[in-house]
């Protein structure tokens, strides 16, 4: 798409290529977009926007040149939805990605956001409902040609949005390099956990490298941090987006996560699994699993700065999958032993661990 934001088409051929390809790897080739502006050489947000002032949010807030400010209670909404059920029919795309959907208060009552006071004073009102029908219409362009939608939003977890998005993108403006400190495990909890918390599919955008000064080396602030970023998201089965990460550590950990490529996974996390969890948090380690027919993944988080070495009774995890009989490290090709029924490993300080265990 042409600019951050519109669902005009500069180059065709190309447009067709990338979806082709997309398709060819296996994944999703997602349009831009935004729900709070458009982009500048689009006629439509020149018109709409700078001309009658019909889609503008207002008070205008700092936009770059490029950008013009919209607000998703206009028509705006339907002008995009339509948009991209042209770009179904045309490319074949199979979803679309939203950016800046964080509302902004909005007075232009010319599409129906804010309310005068009893001083005659015009009010700004949050449109809330305004993104709720956004989506709403967009995921109808998918419904309606018999498609199945997939919406993925960045920054705009709130009611209403998410009865009809899929994903949500959080994170970006959490800076530093140490997640084990930067949050709280109930804090985790609460705002990333990964399966259905709120619905959607929570998905983490670290920022590694950023809001931490000009001085600052982001290539290795990423492999440091990358490691205590999964030991956190892999506890609570988050997704993590394969952006500002060391990718190396990131795709490896993929890689063994689809050993359970499977529909049936089953999510036992710390906080559900006391009879290794009990002896494990004392010393900050944290023991979650995901087990599937034959196979289970354990996750040891080591959330302290000492090493340590964890012993756990092999006869707990054959409580969780009573077909494994073997364990395996993966992704460290680190040492692992069941030494007369004990799980026996050491998990470096502030990392984690990610065995295999099979039949």
């Amino acid at each position: 798409t042409g600019g951050c934001g519109t669902p005009l088409v500069g180059r065709p051929e190309r447009m067709r290529r990338l979806v082709a390809v997309s398709a060819r790897l296996g994944h999703r080739g997602l349009p831009y977009f935004a729900a709070t502006h458009i982009a500048s050489e689009d006629p439509a947000g020149y018109y709409y926007v700078e001309k009658t002032d019909e889609w503008t949010q207002q008070p205008r807030i700092s936009r770059p040149p490029y950008l013009r400010p919209t607000c998703p209670n206009s028509l705006f909404a339907a002008y995009m939805a339509r948009g991209i059920g042209r770009l179904i029919d045309e490319y074949g795309i199979t979803g679309v990605y939203f950016d800046n959907c964080a509302p902004f208060l909005c007075s232009n009552t010319r599409h129906g956001c804010g309310y005068v006071d009893e001083r005659g004073t015009v009010q700004p009102t949050l449109p809330l409902l305004g993104f709720r029908r956004l989506f709403m219409m967009v995921r109808a362009e998918f419904v309606k040609r018999g498609k199945e939608p997939f919406i993925l939003t960045h920054a705009g977890l709130y009611p209403g949005s998410i009865s009809f998005t899929d994903v949500e993108l959080q994170g970006e403006g959490t800076y530093g390099s140490d997640h084990t400190e930067m949050f709280t495990l109930g804090e985790w909890r609460t705002r990333w956990l990964g399966p259905s918390q709120f619905g959607v599919q929570l998905t983490y955008l670290s920022n590694f490298g950023y809001g931490l000064g000009p001085n600052v080396n982001k290539a290795e602030q990423e492999v440091i941090g990358t490691p205590r970023l999964l030991a956190m998201s892999l506890l609570h089965g988050t997704q993590v987006w394969s952006e500002y990460v060391d990718r190396t550590l990131l795709f490896k950990t993929w890689a063994v996560l689809d050993e359970l490529d499977e529909p049936d996974v089953s999510f036992l996390p710390y906080w559900q699994w006391p009879t290794v969890n009990q002896a494990l948090n004392p010393q900050a380690v944290y023991a979650t699993a995901y087990s599937g027919k034959d196979r289970l993944l354990l996750v040891l988080s080591n959330l302290s700065a000492t090493p340590r070495e964890v012993a756990i009774p092999f006869a707990e995890i054959q409580t969780r999958n009573r077909a494994v009989t073997r364990v395996a490290d993966h992704l460290h090709h680190l040492p692992v032993g069941l030494d007369g029924g004990t799980l026996k490993c050491t998990v470096e300080a502030k990392n984690f661990r990610l065995l295999s265990f099979s039949k």
